[in-house]
């Protein structure tokens, strides 16, 4: 294994362990309850994903979101996750803000254009492993911001095209878009 595929995968889980400390930090203890009904109340579902490595090995602590499915029906991967704490934020988190900003992905593909947005955006994807509900099943790559906010990656990517899937999440999250805003 060379030096940069070992770096990549130490950064690759060191970014998990990150996210998830920063996370749960994120939503307060007396308003994680909150957060849950919020999202049930805004048309979302409550899942908790785990993180598999490479080798199908679950690392690190499960990850609470609120899943916005596509309303057609039509596109069964056509959903949105976000993060319970961004969603419920009343202040920016980066990963609120990189879906509001929506900065044009530059094209250049290395992996999977989801990923490489992700990394454009200054945030850690889903390397070396995926959140997955449970072992063998669905995968999803998280685009994982130094703050320890996260979004699918697919969620920023199809975003910043246009296109958000699920439902457009700039609906949703209780930290309105700053660029909407009015001054007083």
């Amino acid at each position: 294994m060379s030096n940069s595929t070992r770096a990549g995968r130490r950064w690759g889980l060191g970014a998990v362990v990150a996210l998830l400390a920063l996370s749960a930090a994120g939503v307060q203890a007396g308003s994680a309850a909150d957060a849950v009904s919020y999202c049930k109340s805004t048309g979302g579902k409550v899942e908790t994903y785990r993180f598999y490595d490479a080798g199908g090995h679950e690392f690190a602590k499960p990850a609470r979101v609120c899943n916005y499915p596509d309303a057609s029906g039509t596109d069964p991967y056509g959903h949105a996750l976000i993060d319970l704490s961004t969603l419920y934020a009343d202040k920016p988190t980066l990963a609120a803000l990189a879906y509001y900003g929506k900065p044009a992905w530059n094209g250049k593909l290395k992996t999977t254009p989801a990923k490489d947005y992700c990394v454009q955006l200054g945030a850690a994807p889903s390397f070396q492993g995926s959140w997955s509900l449970k072992p063998g099943g669905d995968q999803s790559g998280m685009c994982m911001f130094e703050d320890g906010s996260f979004m699918e990656e697919w969620t920023l990517f199809y975003n910043q095209a246009g296109t958000p899937r699920g439902v457009d999440l700039g609906t949703v999250m209780r930290f309105a878009n700053p660029a909407l805003r009015t001054r007083p």
